[in-house]
């Protein structure tokens, strides 16, 4: 299976979900999956995923995915926060390397950490440029890695990491404001990072309507993502 061109094809809309604030079960994928569906036709997209991480993961993720696999048809792939956030119940793992950190254990030490396991089990990875733009609120994600992000107005470094993570063999780049952000990643950043690299772009942090999310795709974005929006009330957009 080919993610990357999947991916590339545009308008795909990936639904995060993070297992330590949601219990699977028959009822949550039936519900969940419907609303992919009712996404899917609403926003005119080309694909829908299932990402599926946290920042931190404090319950067993290799059987909460056996189980939510088990209830879905549509790709899950997994978005992971640490070395442990490993599983063989997947479709795909984003094999992150954390480019806007300068932490050693986040663009290297925790790849290290898994490599074995997904060598061993034959996951399908794709390797990915992870950069964290600030959304004007302090993330889960700055507090675990102790990483600082880039502020929106940082474009040429933006671009620039997003560069560096293409030559240096990375399939995507994902642009990620945070859990909750208050602020998006600025279609400007966008359509700059579209312009000075060919990778297909994702997009996640803040995008909690569809205007966010068609101006996001109408920049250049590839995949946007929403995971707060629909933790929080899985009715939205209905």
């Amino acid at each position: 299976m080919d993610w990357v061109s999947r991916i590339k094809s545009g308008r795909s809309l990936a639904i995060l979900i993070d297992p330590e604030k949601t219990a699977v079960d028959y009822a949550f994928a039936k519900a969940i999956s419907k609303k992919a569906l009712s996404l899917k036709k609403k926003l005119n997209l080309n694909e829908v995923f299932f990402f599926i991480g946290g920042s931190t993961m404090e319950v067993d993720l290799d059987k909460w995915l056996k189980e939510f696999k088990g209830l879905v048809t549509l790709p899950v792939i997994i978005f992971p926060g640490s070395h442990e956030q490993v599983s063989i119940h997947c479709d795909a793992l984003l094999y992150l390397q954390f480019m806007s950190s300068r932490n050693a254990q986040y663009l290297i030490e925790e790849q290290i950490k898994s490599a074995l396991f997904i060598k061993q089990h034959k996951i399908v990875t794709i390797p990915t440029s992870y950069l964290l733009i600030d959304g004007g609120k302090s993330t889960a994600v700055q507090r675990v890695t102790n990483s600082q992000p880039y502020k929106q107005t940082d474009i040429e470094l933006i671009t620039a990491t997003t560069v560096a993570g293409e030559l240096l063999g990375h399939k995507l780049v994902y642009l990620e404001a945070g859990s909750g952000a208050v602020l998006p990643v600025a279609p400007g950043i966008i359509e700059k990072v579209k312009s000075s690299c060919s990778l297909p772009i994702i997009v996640g942090g803040g995008l909690g309507d569809v205007s966010q999310i068609e101006r996001a795709f109408a920049a250049g974005a590839s995949l946007c993502v929403v995971g707060t929006a629909i933790e929080e009330n899985v009715e939205w957009m209905d």
